[in-house]
């Protein structure tokens, strides 16, 4: 796979945990989800996620990249400004 390809499945990756994490988040307020229901389910979506990563990634470095970009997203998600009711609670 070309390294450009590679790159649009990484951002579309983490594209797709912000919409899951933005997901739970509307399902909860909408259906009155618990907190620790909504955190149960990013834990499924993301683990579900993580199983699909050998078959999304033919070579390493993307998954690579792939986490440490996750981890400075959710770093920034931690941040104080965003803590409150946005996506981040």
């Amino acid at each position: 796979m070309s390294v450009a390809v590679n790159l649009l499945l990484v951002a579309g990756s983490i594209s797709a945990m912000l919409g899951l994490l933005a997901g739970v988040k509307w399902l909860g307020s909408r259906h009155g989800l618990s907190v620790e229901l909504q955190r149960k389910c990013v834990h499924v979506g993301t683990g579900l996620y993580a199983l699909t990563l050998p078959l999304t990634f033919s070579e390493r470095w993307p998954a690579l990249l792939l986490i440490a970009l996750s981890l400075l997203v959710l770093l920034g998600l931690r941040m104080r400004r965003f803590a409150g009711d946005g996506i981040s609670s």
